[in-house]
């Protein structure tokens, strides 16, 4: 998976076309301003990886484990 950059408005539009492509996302219009490719790489991308990420933590069991007490006497 193509590294994601956390800011796209440090981006430049041929960089944000060029990450958007990576993804397989169809771009807007050629005529577009930047700030639609930067709200495109936001709902797209960066909102695609937060749910990846938070699918990741909701997998942990919340279930604590049992732990064996060995019970002896000296």
């Amino acid at each position: 998976m193509p590294a994601i950059v956390r800011d796209p408005t440090s981006l430049t539009k041929d960089k944000l076309k060029a990450e958007l492509q990576k993804f397989n996302i169809p771009l807007p219009p050629s005529d577009a301003k930047k700030d639609a490719y930067i709200e495109l790489y936001k709902n797209k991308i960066l909102k695609a990886d937060r749910l990846e990420f938070s699918s990741d933590e909701e997998s942990i069991s919340s279930t604590p484990k049992r732990m064996k007490v060995s019970t002896f006497s000296i």
